[in-house]
C-alpha cells in the first residue's frame, strides 16, 4: 500500500466535510428556518426581565450604520429601560452579553456596557455578530437598589 502525505488528502477531506452532498442547506433562509428559540425582531420589542423588575424595549438596530434587524456585522442597538410600572429608568447600569449557546462562544468583548443617552434610553455596541446562527442576548440591568436580567434570541442568517 502506498502512503500519501496527509497534506495532499486534506483539501479533499475538507471539501467532502463542507459539502454534505446536498445543496438544500445552502438556500437563503435555511439556517434559521427551523429555529424555534428565536424571536422575530420588530422595533418596540419588549423584553421582560426574569423577576419582572424592568423591561427592555428595543428601539432601533443599526447594522453597519443601516437600520435593520440584527444581522452579521457591527450592530449598534438603541433601547429603553423601564421599571415594572413603565417609568423610565434613567441612571441604570446596563450590560449586554452576546452569546451563541450552540457554539459555546460570544463576541469579543463578551459583555458590552450600554451608554446612557437620556431619560432611560441607552445605546450598546458596536458589537460584531460575526457568524450566522442562533444568538442569545442577555440584558443585565442594575439601578442601584435592584438587579435583574432579561434575555432575547435572534437567528442570524449566514
Amino acid at each position: 500500500m502506498t502512503r500519501r502525505p496527509l497534506f495532499l488528502a486534506l483539501p479533499l477531506l475538507l471539501a467532502a466535510a463542507c459539502s454534505g452532498g446536498d445543496d438544500t442547506g445552502m438556500q437563503t433562509g435555511a439556517l434559521c428556518a427551523d429555529e424555534t428559540r428565536a424571536a422575530e425582531y420588530v422595533s418596540g420589542l419588549e423584553i421582560p426581565t426574569d423577576q419582572v423588575m424592568f423591561k427592555v424595549r428595543l428601539v432601533e438596530v443599526l447594522v453597519d450604520d443601516t437600520p435593520k434587524p440584527p444581522d452579521r456585522g457591527d450592530n449598534v442597538w438603541t433601547f429603553e429601560v423601564t421599571d415594572s410600572g413603565g417609568a423610565p429608568v434613567p441612571d441604570a447600569t446596563v450590560e449586554v452579553k452576546s452569546w451563541m449557546p450552540d457554539h459555546g462562544h460570544g463576541t469579543n468583548p463578551l459583555w458590552s456596557e450600554a451608554r446612557s443617552m437620556n431619560g432611560g434610553t441607552y445605546e450598546v455596541g458596536a458589537f460584531d455578530l460575526f457568524m450566522g446562527g442562533f444568538w442569545e442576548f442577555t440584558f443585565q440591568v442594575e439601578d442601584g437598589a435592584s438587579m435583574d436580567v432579561g434575555r432575547v434570541g435572534f437567528c442570524i442568517e449566514g
